[in-house]
């Protein structure tokens, strides 16, 4: 089946709150971030980050990696087509061991609780952004880095946007 039938039949409600697990913490410790996006050479969804060699990770950068999962954790999602960690793999490959992974998730569990709203709010607008344009990735702008190709589907400012958009509705509450 492809890509974009899968989305149009499923959705994607998993990567979605998991990607927008690591581009909120992004946001929260100020690592820099240019937003979500579909990876057209590897196709995935992910967080577009610069990151230093594996060398120079700080704590932040291993709790930006284990965002994702924390996200998953916070607000799960019901759809049984999606109850699986491929995308925790890549992320727990970052860590030595897998202590350090859930000590880490854990960490960023906490950072993320209080803002299960706000994983919501960007979880949702991706997927409706998705789903109206009908999956057509050529629709969205075009970055390359790292010899790929990505399809932005939510950038920087745009998930900031949002998730200023969502305090504020929280406010209001």
């Amino acid at each position: 089946m492809s890509w974009d039938a899968q989305v149009l039949m499923w959705g994607f409600d998993r990567q979605f709150i998991h990607e927008t697990g690591h581009a909120l913490m992004c946001l929260l410790l100020r690592l820099p971030c240019d937003g979500v996006a579909y990876d057209k050479t590897d196709p995935r969804f992910c967080t577009l980050v610069e990151l230093p060699p594996p060398e120079k990770y700080t704590e932040d950068h291993y709790l930006f990696f284990a965002a994702g999962v924390a996200a998953e954790r916070i607000v799960p999602c019901t759809d049984d087509a999606e109850q699986y960690e491929e995308g925790a793999d890549a992320d727990r490959a970052l860590f030595p061991n897998d202590q350090s992974f859930e000590q880490a998730v854990s960490k960023a569990t906490a950072v993320l609780a209080e803002h299960r709203t706000k994983i919501e709010v960007v979880r949702s607008v991706l997927t409706k952004k998705a789903k109206g344009l009908k999956c057509k990735l050529d629709c969205l702008p075009e970055r390359m880095a790292n010899g790929h190709r990505y399809a932005v589907i939510l950038n920087a400012q745009e998930i900031k946007d949002v998730l200023e958009s969502s305090t504020a509705l929280e406010s209001d509450c």
